[in-house]
Formats: C-alpha cells, sequence, structure tokens
C-alpha cells in the first residue's frame, strides 16, 4: 500500500528529478527513507501529480488505484496522459503515441517515469573516445551533459531510445523521461537531450 507524502518528502523528491533532468545520465537518488517504504518507481507519481493533472500506470493496476486514491489525480488513457509510469519498458508503440506538447504549450508534453530493476551505467568520455566491450550503449549529448555513454543493460532499451528520438525529434515539443531503480536511483532523459544508439557497442 502506498502512501501521502508529506510537503518536506514531496519537495525532496521533487529536486532529486529535477536535478536529473538538469544533469542527464547522471545517477541522483531518491530518499533512502521513502525507498525502504514503497517502490521507488511510485514516488515522482506521489510527489508530482495532484488534482489538476492527469496520470496513467498501465500494466500496474495497484500503484495506479493507490496513485489516484492518495493524490487525487485524475487516470485518463496513457496518450491522454500529463504523467505516466510504466512498470516495464514501453513498446515502441506505446512511446510514439504519448502527449509531446505543441509549439506553443510544450509543457504540456508527457512526463515518463519508467521502472527498473538497475539503472543503465554511465561515464563521462571523450568526444574522440568510444566505449569497447560494453555491449549496446548510446551517446548521450546537449545541455547539462558534455558527452556521456550510457550503457543498455536491460532488453528493450535501444527500443524506447529509438521511439524517443522520434518522440523528441521536433522541438520544442517532446517527452521528458526518468529511469528509477528499485534502489532508489535517478537518471533522467529530458526532451533536449540527443541520445545516439550504438548498437555495435564497439
Amino acid at each position: 500500500m502506498l502512501a501521502a507524502l508529506n510537503s518536506q518528502e514531496s519537495t525532496l523528491v521533487f529536486r532529486t528529478m529535477l536535478n536529473a533532468l538538469a544533469f542527464p545520465g547522471r545517477r541522483f537518488d531518491l530518499p533512502n527513507n521513502l525507498v525502504a517504504q514503497m517502490p521507488a518507481a511510485t514516488l515522482p507519481l506521489l510527489a508530482l501529480v495532484d488534482v489538476e493533472t492527469t496520470f496513467c500506470a498501465p500494466g500496474a493496476t495497484q500503484w495506479q488505484a493507490d496513485i489516484a486514491m492518495i493524490t487525487s489525480s485524475r487516470v485518463v488513457a496513457a496518450t491522454d496522459a500529463r504523467f505516466v509510469l510504466f512498470a516495464d519498458l514501453p513498446s515502441a508503440s506505446d512511446v510514439l503515441h504519448l502527449g509531446r506538447g505543441t509549439a506553443h504549450r510544450p509543457e504540456l508534453g508527457c512526463k515518463v517515469v519508467l521502472a527498473v530493476e538497475h539503472l543503465p551505467e554511465s561515464r563521462p568520455v571523450t568526444d574522440d573516445e568510444r566505449p569497447t566491450g560494453a555491449g549496446h550503449c548510446a551517446t548521450l549529448r546537449g545541455p547539462g551533459v558534455q558527452t556521456s555513454v550510457v550503457v543498455a543493460i536491460q532488453p528493450g532499451v535501444d527500443e524506447f531510445l529509438t521511439a524517443r528520438a522520434t518522440a523528441v525529434a521536433d522541438a520544442p515539443t517532446g517527452i521528458d523521461c526518468w529511469f528509477v531503480a528499485n534502489d532508489g536511483g535517478v537518471m533522467g532523459l529530458p526532451r533536449t537531450t540527443h541520445a545516439t544508439f550504438d548498437g555495435a557497442g564497439n
């Protein structure tokens, strides 16, 4: 059973999510005491949604019901939701059908939380450096990141990144995403980050 966050807890979660978007590819951590009490992936929605927002949690019926009850946020289809929590990595079709906002209202683009077992590994690299023996990886570039390599540790991450690239291709519209690991680690991928998927990994 999930529980409501108090104002201090909500602020701490909000700051973690904001920092993760400001510095794509870096790990930030949700408060340990909250992660010990509730699934980490639910904390962003408990802190960020309210009666004036809409959300959806496909494949996580109980989480969705609890979040709606606690926050008074309205559950809608994922295609219409301002916030979406995916308990598993979404398909390309799921990503491509999320709301992206408009040129005049880009803030209406969907905010996406992806629950993962572990965060992708990441490290800074120079422009002429490529990872070796790392398997599938994505190079991140854009505001807040010099150059990072993020290793895709789960099947389907490459499919997600490819679909996300389409969803953020028409700036300033797009979607903002967070990976949230079971241990409370958070990694952000704002719409302004360009992620190039390197399938060969060499």
